[in-house]
């Protein structure tokens, strides 16, 4: 018996488990998924040898490969809207200070097309409204924190267009409990999985399924049994010839 102040570091790995073996293998099997609503923090360690062989023409495999299409348009129409908009930030920052005025902020908005305005500010409807709206401290100029903010605030997801995640759209209740899910299983591979578990992980990629789909057709089970065979199989081998050649 401890100490329940202790409990934290009685329940840790090192003291439940013991050290590191190399004379024995853990395997944790890690479901990949081509969906960008899941956030895993395995999958872009370990997808690039977990690959889909073959996606069956199931009808959920073609909504899902629909869906991947239309969000990849406009991820890329987003991202070169914001690409343009942040070039014209820095040539319309006359005096290099790094803030934006509202006179330099109108010669911005006049030069975006009414596609990119449409996609940076949605509603808004003039450089002013814009502007009111970016400039929180009421100062009269922004920054671009303040910019990135903004658009972070509208959905668009500025920064993680580039660091491969996406935002997470809530609108119902199975959208909400599948959100909760995926955070909390996000959270206990944080605590219990660390970058040196990787090269012993077997990673199953499950394409086009994700963690809520349940009724599944026969096409789609077998399509899942294969895609466990196959990348089991390849991680065997993986790991067999890494410890060949040691």
């Amino acid at each position: 018996m401890k100490d329940l102040e202790q409990l934290p570091l009685t329940l840790s790995n090192e003291n439940r488990f013991g050290g590191r073996s190399d004379k024995t293998l853990g395997i944790q099997v890690v479901i990949l998924r081509d969906s960008e609503t899941e956030i895993d923090t395995c999958r872009f360690y370990i997808e690039k040898r977990a690959p889909v062989y073959v996606k069956p023409d199931s009808a959920l495999s073609r909504k899902r490969r629909a869906e991947k299409l239309a969000k990849t348009r406009e991820r890329k129409r987003t991202a070169a809207a914001v690409k343009r908009f942040f070039s014209s930030l820095e040539k319309y920052d006359a005096n290099m200070d790094g803030h934006i005025s509202e006179p330099e902020f109108e010669n911005i908005y006049d030069q975006l097309s009414d596609e990119d305005k449409q996609i940076l500010f949605r509603e808004q409807s003039t450089s002013k409204v814009v502007f009111k709206e970016l400039d929180k401290s009421g100062n009269g100029r922004v920054t671009f924190a303040d910019i990135v903010r903004y658009i972070e605030q509208k959905g668009l997801s500025a920064n993680q267009i580039f660091l491969g995640h996406r935002r997470q759209d809530v609108n119902g209740f199975v959208s909400y409990l599948s959100s909760v899910f995926n955070a909390m299983l996000l959270n206990i591979k944080q605590l219990y999985i660390q970058p040196a578990d990787f090269g012993r992980t077997v990673g199953i990629n499950t394409g086009h399924v994700e963690t809520t789909d349940f009724d599944l057709s026969e096409e789609d089970v077998n399509f899942l049994t294969e895609q466990g065979r196959r990348c089991t199989m390849d991680f065997l081998k993986m790991y067999a010839a890494e410890r060949k050649e040691k």
